[in-house]
Parts: C-alpha cells; structure tokens; sequence
C-alpha cells in the first residue's frame, strides 16, 4: 500500500451529518416562518456552514447570531444518533487498519465530534482528532495537517488527505500532501484539486 496515513474531514467524509444538519437548519428556519427546500439548504451547507448561516442571515434579515444559536439548539436535539457513519466507514477504517493504516480527523466541528466518534463505538480508530477548539485556521490552511504530520512524524509520500470538499484538497496541497476527493453531486469542480477521486470509501483501499 503506498499510503500508510489517512487524514480525514469528518462531515460528509466519514459521518453522513448533513442530513441532520439540514433538517436542523429548515428547523431554526422554520421558527421564523421560512420555508427552505431541503437541496437548497443542503447546497448551502456543502459549501461551509457559516456560509449557510450568512446567506440565510443576509437574505432574511436575520440575526446572524440568534440564528445560529437557534440552529444549534436544532442540532443538539438530533445529536448523537442523528449523525451516523456512512454505510461503508467502517469497512474502509477497518480495512486500512489491517493493512497497517493509521488514521486521524481533522474537522472544523467542535467537541461534538468525539461525542458522535464515542457513540458509534469508533473514536479507537483515530490516533487523533484536531477539532475546533484546537484552535488551527480553518481549511484550506494547511496549519491542522502540518501539525498531524510533525506530531506523528508522518511521511509526506505515505499520507493521504480525504474530503468531500474543495477547501480539503487545497489545505492538503498547500501542506504538500496528497489528497483523495470522495464525490458527490456537489463537489464535482472540487476535483481539479484532487490527488485522487473515489466514489466512496471503500474506493481509497484500492490507492
């Protein structure tokens, strides 16, 4: 196997969260009278979602930060049972695992992450997961995989970043380390800036 270590983004990568995220945000909406469309709400999300917040926010005349805190009262409603794994995560972690793979996370969510990872009884895979409160820019700057890789004195060739969105692969090529882009109907221009593309993650046993 050339890839020995693989950084993952968390939401839409390894979890399917966006469903609950959507459902949380039509809700928050929802408390002020709009009605979003779930594919619009969800195209909003994929992007970031603060980008989601401050396009509702700006198009409603809302507060962006009473908006945001109804959201989250949505999301923890949901929270943990409501964000699960895909189907094939932990096939693909295992998989790898076998192989003598080593895995991290590095996500923008908050401590939620290891709430949901301790949930599904899969936070043992993960030698570590950098979270917001770990305090590193936001992707696409590379600062959270450079500190992956000099804390675990990774290898550059033997590395593997794997997302589902654009800012994952240009944080990964701005920390020179190859990247994988799972696709999905939202991200098809992501991959001009992907190492590799996959259908899913059973597709990165095969890299």
């Amino acid at each position: 196997m050339a890839y020995k270590n693989f950084i993952w983004d968390f939401d839409g990568t390894l979890f399917d969260t966006y469903q609950g995220m959507t459902e949380a945000l039509i809700a928050a909406a929802k408390t002020y009278q709009i009605q979003l469309e779930p594919d619009f709400t969800l195209g909003l999300l994929k992007v970031s979602m603060g980008h989601a917040l401050k396009t509702l926010s700006q198009t409603y005349d809302l507060d962006p930060e009473v908006f945001h805190k109804k959201y989250v009262s949505e999301e923890i409603k949901r929270m943990p049972s409501g964000f699960p794994p895909f189907a094939d995560t932990r096939q693909a972690l295992e998989g790898l695992c076998n192989r003598g793979g080593r895995h991290f996370i590095m996500t923008h969510r908050d401590q939620t992450t290891v709430e949901i990872l301790k949930h599904f009884r899969m936070d043992a895979y993960f030698d570590e997961v950098v979270i917001k409160e770990d305090g590193f820019p936001r992707k696409p700057a590379p600062d959270a995989f450079m500190h992956i890789l000099t804390s675990h004195d990774l290898k550059l060739e033997e590395t593997l970043v794997i997302g589902d969105r654009d800012l994952d692969l240009i944080g990964a090529n701005k920390a020179h380390i190859d990247s994988c882009l799972i696709r999905d109907p939202f991200n098809q221009e992501a991959e001009k800036y992907a190492t590799h593309v996959v259908a899913n993650r059973l597709g990165v046993l095969l890299l």
